[in-house]
């Protein structure tokens, strides 16, 4: 007998049907992949197709004539008393969401004088570098003084070596900002 003729027994029919469930679930892994990869072609064409049509549009509408008034919007300046109204609109609406006390504080702060004052103080005395290296100058010159003084029973009683170690690093905080800023300038020119 051929093995078509044989009869069947229970162990083939279960290998012969796991044989079939493995053939068509490739079947349907490869519909599916096929289904997956058409549909992402179809969705990026898509996709490009939209943006091509915004950027029709976008480039339709750059080439209809402005009217008059489009075109005094379109050329925005600020003119001084622009910035001026502009600042007090935002000054006053940060200063209604501040409480009463610190209102009144921004309203002396923001005084034209005081303004003034302040710019000037942090282009010259105010420089961060100059208060960094004088605060480091004066912390770790201090640490130093005091940990000698106290190793060699000296006692520390005047106190003019903090003015001194303060001049000190904010003119070693001055000198490494302009080293600094050389260096930048340097490296981009």
């Amino acid at each position: 007998m051929s093995q078509e003729q044989a009869p069947k027994t229970p162990e083939a029919k279960q290998s012969q049907e796991r044989l079939d469930d493995a053939v068509s679930n490739e079947a349907l892994k490869a519909s599916i992949e096929r289904r997956a990869a058409n549909a992402e072609r179809n969705n990026t064409d898509n996709k490009i197709e939209q943006a091509r049509s915004t950027i029709e549009r976008q480039a339709a509408k750059s080439e209809q004539p402005m009217t008059s008034s489009e075109q005094s919007h379109s050329g925005l300046r600020f003119e001084p008393h622009d910035r001026k109204k502009t600042y007090k609109q935002t000054m006053s609406e940060v200063r209604s969401k501040l409480s009463s006390s610190a209102q009144q504080f921004s309203k002396v702060i923001h005084q034209p004088a005081v303004d003034a004052v302040s710019d000037v103080a942090s282009k010259t005395v105010g420089r961060s570098s100059l208060l960094l290296g004088g605060f480091m100058a004066t912390f770790i010159g201090t640490l130093v003084i005091f940990a000698n003084a106290r190793s060699n029973g000296y006692g520390v009683s005047n106190l003019t070596f903090l003015v001194v170690l303060f001049v000190l690093g904010a003119a070693s905080g001055l000198v490494i900002e302009i080293v600094y800023r050389a260096l930048k300038r340097y490296r981009q020119g």
